[in-house]
């Protein structure tokens, strides 16, 4: 019975995840389709473009006769399959509002998933479920639908599904395959590697069987495999282009190292002390009218856009063992590390963004569309008074 119950929950979950991002998502930033471009190159035997690509598409790298992009190589092959789709004339555009509702399903999914092991009721597992996507920033961010955006979006999704393999459902190899997808999409991610493979060693949540040091190893060279390959295909990937495999091109975008941000180049120590307040310390701002207090465009504290971190670091010891609000610190930066880590470096602030801030001469992105500002205070307040709610039955 509770099977059942939880595959109708899974559908539903499913299902509305995908029409609450979709529907309301009526003009995404397609017009953004990098990596949509570079895939019907390399489809067509082309690591770039061979012709000049429009105005809008700045930040595209003349290099001879061709136009590279800057987004790895992870980033192209996950949007391949769609590259495909519009060279061969199915598809007109880059489908980036379908692709950012199925996003959210994946990982409204998967947060459903990883759920299971614990004992809890089914409205804690659904805002549970709810909160990863619809309860952050990752909504409106991945709703603006330009290929930077989608990228960071197929990148938690991947991260999420590699925790579930690695803590549910045991498979080492699928755990490292969307580990790969996970840092192919955002390069940084490749930094939370030791949290992965800690968790590997100590096993998954529903066995918790000893397992033999060869048993250990067996899973080691599973998981490494898919991200191994992919790391060796991404640096000669960028030695092709740049003839430097450690070079991804950021440098090269025409006019960005003359831009005051990037006058101690394009990551910098010096950028750590500013980007560590607007990621974690900076309010939002105060307007005069309804609602008062907003959401910055660019920057602001993770902990008010996710309240619920606030609890996961502070009081998540003391939930109790079996309760899945149990998160330790740890477990809490995987996502803050694996999501944010490589904009601590990164000299321009306005890395931070809830969607985007671009304004052309004849075109001026929408906003993200609502509800998905109160939703991210909402749902994450929803789940602060849950928490608090559970805790009092351990005290």
């Amino acid at each position: 019975m509770k099977k059942k119950k939880d595959i109708i929950a899974c559908l539903l979950l499913v299902v509305a995840a995908f029409l609450l991002a979709y529907l309301p998502n009526e003009f995404p930033a397609s017009y953004q389709d990098y990596s949509l471009r570079i895939g019907e190159a390399m489809i067509g035997g082309h690591l770039g473009m061979n012709s000049k690509p429009p105005d809008w598409l700045n930040e595209m790298i003349p290099q001879g006769d061709h136009y590279y992009s800057v987004f790895p190589l992870g980033n192209i092959l996950s949007i391949m399959p769609f590259a495909l789709l519009h060279k061969m004339g199915w598809i007109n555009e880059f489908p980036s509002r379908f692709i950012a509702a199925t996003l959210a399903s994946i990982t409204t999914l998967l947060a459903f998933l990883l759920t299971a092991p614990y004992r809890m009721p089914m409205r804690h597992r659904v805002i549970l479920s709810l909160a990863p996507f619809f309860g952050t920033c990752l909504w409106a961010n991945v709703a603006y639908g330009g290929s930077w955006q989608i990228a960071i979006g197929i990148a938690v999704a991947a991260e999420m599904a590699a925790l579930y393999f690695l803590l549910v459902c045991r498979k080492p190899f699928l755990a490292g395959f969307s580990f790969a997808i996970a840092f192919g999409n955002r390069t940084e991610i490749i930094l939370v590697a030791p949290i992965l493979y800690d968790l590997l060693i100590r096993g998954s949540l529903t066995t918790r069987e000893t397992r033999s040091l060869r048993t250990q190893s067996l899973d080691a060279v599973a998981f490494t495999s898919a991200p191994l390959i992919l790391g060796l295909l991404t640096l000669w990937y960028n030695y092709a282009r740049f003839s430097n495999p450690f070079d991804f091109g950021h440098s090269h975008i025409p006019g960005v190292l003359e831009e005051a941000n990037y006058m101690h180049g394009i990551f910098s120590l010096q950028a750590v002390p500013n980007n560590l307040y607007r990621m974690f310390l900076q309010p939002w701002k105060l307007i005069p009218e309804f609602p008062r207090l907003v959401p910055m465009n660019s920057g602001g504290s993770l902990f008010l856009y996710s309240p619920w971190l606030i609890l996961a670091f502070l009081w998540g010891d003391n939930l109790g063992s079996d309760d899945f609000l149990n998160l330790s610190p740890s477990s809490s930066l995987v996502t803050l590390v694996g999501s944010y880590q490589n904009g601590t470096l990164w000299n321009n602030p306005t890395y931070y963004s809830i969607g985007a801030n671009m304004q052309f001469d004849v075109y001026t992105p929408p906003a993200a569309p609502e509800p998905s500002t109160y939703a991210l205070f909402g749902i994450g307040a929803i789940g602060m008074l849950m928490v608090l709610q559970r805790k009092k039955t351990y005290l």
